[in-house]
């Protein structure tokens, strides 16, 4: 009897993980972008940055926030915008949602750090070994927008229906000192769907606790 009732909770989790796996209300979204000046549509792009980016972002299951991690590499100084000493290179000055298709200009629709503000309540720097800097940060729905900005909420329906490697109407946009138009830009591109971890691990231990205990019950 205890067999059965181990297997049997056993397979109550593992059909409840399936089928919530696949169920679209427990999914987030997954984008990527890679950033650099080969992007930037004139006037942008004059000073031929070698620097370059790489944004990780995801969209949460109810839509809400999008957060943001992003890689930057070369001769990019973030130290003034960040509170720190200058570090050398071209002075970052901007960071920027804009909205256009790939090889057009479009207008910002969320700041996360710089002038006009709001500036991102939840933007974190990172100084890494290496000399690269990561920002990250979240766009919530809630977020104040800068002027003509755009909520996420408009966003929604393009960010849930891209296809993996389909471009979106996002770019991520870079503006710096020496080229106040943008130093690198790199487009938001549609990556994969992902199960929400809450939902996982919950499921997760249903159907291992049932598995384990079915185990020792055979070892017996």
């Amino acid at each position: 009897m205890n067999q059965l009732l181990a297997a049997t909770a056993l397979g109550a989790g593992l059909t409840l993980f399936s089928t919530l796996i696949s169920s679209p209300a427990q999914a987030a979204r997954l984008f990527t972008a890679t950033l650099n000046s080969e992007q930037s549509v004139p006037p942008a792009g004059q000073t031929n940055s070698p620097a370059t980016g790489f944004a990780t972002l995801r969209l949460n299951e109810p839509g809400t926030e999008l957060a943001y991690s992003i890689d930057f590499f070369g001769p990019l100084d973030f130290g003034p915008i960040a509170g720190r000493d200058p570090m050398g290179g071209d002075e970052i000055t901007l960071l920027h949602f804009h909205n256009a298709p790939r090889g057009e200009m479009g207008p910002v629709v969320f700041t996360m750090f710089g002038a006009p503000p709001p500036e991102d309540d939840d933007l974190s720097f990172s100084f890494n070994p290496d000399g690269s800097v990561t920002v990250s940060g979240i766009w919530r729905e809630t977020d104040p927008l800068p002027p003509d900005g755009q909520p996420l909420s408009t966003f929604l329906p393009e960010l849930r229906a891209v296809a993996p490697g389909e471009d979106t109407s996002l770019y991520l946009n870079l503006h710096s000192e020496a080229d106040p138009v943008g130093v690198i830009r790199g487009q938001v591109v549609g990556a994969e769907t992902v199960p929400e971890p809450g939902s996982l691990l919950g499921l997760a231990l249903v159907g291992g606790m049932g598995w384990l205990g079915y185990r020792r019950r055979q070892l017996q």
